[in-house]
């Protein structure tokens, strides 16, 4: 974790199968509900630079299922949020 501010911004970076991801998510009240930002960011080494648009593409489908799937925990109220919080979790440890 690189950077951790309740509740208004949460940070991790990873490195794995030779590359290193950096995930942020930052978020802020906005009307009635709450903008969510996520940015992440990829940096293959070695041989990975020739997956680079793979990764991007792969990435783009998964955190885009994730965030859905925070939406929907956000929804139906925090103690469901509580119980969806390991599928989320292990959603961003591939």
């Amino acid at each position: 974790m690189w950077a951790y501010d309740p509740p208004r911004r949460y940070g991790v970076r990873n490195t794995a199968n030779n590359v290193t991801g950096v995930f942020e998510y930052q978020l802020e009240p906005q009307n009635s509900g709450t903008l969510l930002r996520f940015t992440c960011k990829i940096r293959p080494h070695g041989w990975m630079w020739l997956a680079l648009p793979l990764l991007i593409a792969e990435s783009r489908v998964r955190y885009r299922a994730q965030l859905s799937n925070l939406k929907k925990a956000m929804d139906q109220g925090e103690s469901t949020m509580v119980n969806h919080s390991s599928r989320i979790s292990e959603s961003t440890n591939h």
